[in-house]
């Protein structure tokens, strides 16, 4: 999934993300597609502290229940950044609504996002 610029619509480390970001949200028992719901997912803000900035993204984590450990992330949702560095911009949390869609809250754009697969 990707957000284009213009849709309507504490510092971490997630697996080499560092970046301050939202809680982490489990997705066991949501409506979510059922490929999605063995993980979780957080809102990744995207640093500041780089150069180039690291991007802001929405990440996926798979859930390895017999080492009971997060796997590498994997981006569900990018495109908060252009280019040259300047951000539209930057989720906070991500969380799985009854409808089976992700909802992302972002801060700079003063939006929550509806995402379906």
């Amino acid at each position: 999934m990707r957000l284009e610029a213009g849709s309507s619509g504490g510092a971490t480390s997630v697996a080499g993300w560092s970046a301050w970001s939202g809680a982490f949200t489990f997705l066991e028992g949501s409506s979510l597609p059922a490929r999605l719901r063995d993980g979780a997912i957080v809102g990744v803000h995207g640093s500041w502290d780089r150069e180039p900035p690291r991007p802001p993204a929405v990440l996926w984590l798979p859930w390895y229940s017999a080492r009971r450990t997060l796997g590498a992330p994997i981006t569900l949702i990018s495109g908060f950044q252009l280019a040259n560095g300047s951000r539209w911009g930057r989720p906070v949390d991500a969380v799985p609504g009854p409808d089976g869609a992700l909802y992302d809250s972002d801060d700079t754009a003063g939006a929550i996002y509806r995402i379906t697969p």
